[in-house]
């Protein structure tokens, strides 16, 4: 079958191709900086008829690399951690990226932005992060982090009834709690070192009843870190 010169169209823009043998059509170094490079080829035939085919690919210089993620406890705020993040593009990002975590968390951004990737700090399993190009998903990287873990930090009072009987009554109110301590409720109350099943009435953590014959009492509140008070 005998093929007329065809018109090559590349993105929009027509090139000139050089036929170093029948059939065989090849233009150098093209350089599209879109992600997907879409190729139309069309044929008129003596008649005048227009024929046109389409095809799609990927651009083989178009690429996400290098996606690291930086760990910091110093990014923890209120409940959260914020994960900073980096990446390498070329020829991509004018639809924006999206970064999906394997807990569900997602967040998209524009070239620009600044990068930052914020997760419940709920210091459970490794959490793997994924970024895609909005435009063309098959442009992915993913990078895996460990549990996300946040200091604990508590607004707390702890009051002490008068001395009856040898024995003190404790109460424990816990007014605010940050970091990843806010996620459980597993609270492990020692005093001066013993174990106590402190009972949980009208939001107060209680204990009645306690003995000792310590001039201090030091109650150890435990979840996720440990808060010492001396009293």
């Amino acid at each position: 079958m005998y093929f007329f010169d065809p018109v090559i169209t590349i993105n929009g823009n027509v090139y000139v191709a050089s036929n170093p043998s029948p059939n065989m059509y090849f233009i150098d170094e093209v350089i599209i900086p879109e992600p997907i490079l879409e190729f139309e080829i069309c044929y008129t035939l003596p008649n005048n008829e227009i024929y046109c085919y389409q095809e799609s690919f990927l651009n083989p210089c178009a690429s996400l690399t290098n996606f690291n993620v930086d760990f910091d406890l110093t990014n923890c705020e209120d409940n959260y951690m914020g994960l900073p993040f980096t990446f390498e593009s070329e020829g991509l990002g004018q639809s924006g990226f999206t970064v999906e975590s394997s807990t569900g968390a997602s967040q998209s951004y524009n070239l620009g932005d600044e990068y930052i990737f914020y997760l419940p700090a709920d210091c459970g399993q490794p959490v793997t992060l994924t970024i895609y190009d909005n435009g063309v998903p098959a442009f992915t990287q993913s990078v895996t982090v460990q549990p996300i873990c946040c200091p604990c930090l508590l607004e707390y009072s702890i009051n002490l009834s008068p001395c009856t009987n040898q024995s003190t009554d404790i109460s424990l109110d816990i007014m605010n709690i940050e970091g990843s301590c806010y996620y459980y409720d597993n609270w492990l109350f020692k005093v001066n070192g013993d174990t106590l099943p402190f009972d949980f009435i009208g939001g107060l953590y209680i204990y009645n009843g306690y003995q000792s014959a310590d001039s201090l009492i030091i109650i150890n509140l435990c979840s996720q870190v440990w808060i010492s008070r001396m009293l």
